[in-house]
């Protein structure tokens, strides 16, 4: 009586065969978990009828009904342990574990599984679909790399080619330019100027050097960019930038009827003179 309400009690299905084969032992989740009919529910029931009856239900997989007893009989007899699962129409998957006994028959535990399996079924699912999203990030990724491969080498190739573009442009500037400095320098030179034609010219020569300076720069820009150019630190007076700025600027003030003054001091810089005057400017 005790071990009946032990079995009773149990959460998993069981079920006892004797050494002949029969149930002498069972519990109402094995006949709930089968849906068995009462009829083959009873004490030296033969085993042969309970396993027919699943097989004929479909419960074993497909064959031959006699082959499929047959073989679960001789697992039976041979005392053999043995590990299954089954799926019923309704859905539910039951985990049949059996182990013989010492002295003959078997005791076989029948365990509800179903929400284990549908619980890795929708982790498998997640797994793939997570697979597919990574693939497809994978793939797009892959896809801007190409492009911006793509890109950086026509960056590449359009910087080569402007730095080529200016250095070409500065060599064909600087010669008119030079051409014209040499013209005021003979003006310079000439002895009957007055004290204003001698301060144009003198106003002319130093714009012309500072363009020069500048169309000279322009073989540079591809370093700046580059972050190769280095600045040429020297100290200065501010008064000395002021003045150069002053030549330039005076000249276009005079043909604006602009009055134009430059307000400096005495103060001295240690900077780069020439970016500082392009900034300036």
């Amino acid at each position: 009586d005790l071990l009946q309400s032990a079995i009773e009690n149990a959460s998993e299905g069981i079920s006892i065969v004797d050494s002949d084969l029969n149930l002498v032992a069972w519990n109402k989740k094995y006949v709930d978990l089968f849906d068995y009919p009462s009829e083959l529910i009873y004490q030296g029931s033969p085993i042969r009828n309970l396993i027919r009856f699943n097989v004929q239900r479909g419960l074993c997989g497909v064959g031959k009904i006699d082959q499929q007893v047959n073989k679960r009989l001789a697992h039976l007899r041979n005392g053999s342990p043995h590990s299954s699962e089954r799926e019923h129409s309704d859905g539910r998957v039951i985990r049949i574990e059996g182990n013989p006994l010492p002295g003959g028959g078997f005791v076989m535990l029948f365990s509800d599984i179903t929400t284990y399996r549908q619980a890795e079924r929708g982790l498998k699912e997640a797994n793939v679909d997570l697979e597919t999203r990574v693939l497809e990030r994978t793939q797009k990724l892959a896809q801007t790399n190409e492009a911006l491969a793509l890109a950086r080498e026509k960056a590449e190739q359009a910087h080569v080619k402007k730095s080529l573009y200016l250095k070409a442009c500065s060599h064909d500037l600087m010669q008119p330019l030079e051409a014209a400095r040499l013209f005021t320098s003979a003006l310079a030179s000439q002895g009957n100027l007055t004290d204003t034609q001698q301060r144009q010219v003198d106003n002319i020569d130093h714009s012309l050097k500072v363009a020069n300076d500048l169309v000279a720069d322009l073989a540079e820009i591809a370093r700046i960019e580059s972050g190769n150019i280095k600045p040429n630190i020297s100290s200065f007076s501010v008064k000395s930038l002021f003045d150069d700025l002053a030549k330039e600027f005076s000249a276009n003030a005079l043909d604006l009827n602009v009055d134009f003054r430059v307000h400096c001091n005495s103060l001295w810089l240690r900077s780069d003179r020439n970016l500082l005057r392009r900034s300036e400017e």
